[in-house]
């Protein structure tokens, strides 16, 4: 299938809590199971599409029960750091939810853009009273995407990205 662009609400924000450990994509990817049931197929199948409407409709307040996942989720949360306890801190309204960001171990708390500073300051204070080593960095979405520059014209080295 081809990407498409999707035109989100610009209140939507993150917060990136970023463990000082490290899991490999290989490690993350032996967690999973070889195959899952339709079941939990078809419950990510849902979420996704609820996803996709919420966030073209910008109905952040709905985002909470989208991010919901059974696929990949269940299997690596052990390999995230604190990821129950920032579900936890969600109240649909400022903080919206949180997700694995990618194989982990790094997770999203997906925020409104109005709070951001005050979701970053929540996530910082969590991760300090439950000792987990992680920081937490806030960003902004943006419509462009990341931007990347390369070292020269024929490199695949990059030299920076900004987005």
């Amino acid at each position: 299938p081809e990407a498409l662009r999707l035109t989100v609400n610009e209140n939507l924000a993150f917060v990136a809590v970023i463990p000082e450990s490290t899991v490999s994509t290989d490690a993350a990817r032996k967690a999973l199971p070889a195959a899952v049931p339709m079941a939990d197929a078809t419950f990510n199948i849902a979420a996704v599409a609820g996803l996709v409407h919420t966030l073209t409709l910008g109905r952040l307040d709905e985002i909470g029960p989208c991010l919901a996942d059974r696929l990949h989720e269940p299997y690596r949360a052990s390999q995230v750091p604190g990821l129950a306890a920032l579900r936890a801190i969600a109240d649909g309204e400022r903080i919206l939810g949180s997700t694995i960001s990618g194989s982990g171990p790094t997770s999203l708390v997906w925020c409104a853009a109005d709070a951001l500073g005050e979701a970053q300051d929540d996530v910082a204070a969590l991760l300090e009273r439950e000792g987990i080593p992680a920081r937490a960095r806030a960003s902004r979405i943006s419509s462009t995407g990341v931007r990347a520059r390369w070292t020269t014209a024929d490199s695949t080295r990059l030299e920076r990205s900004i987005g």
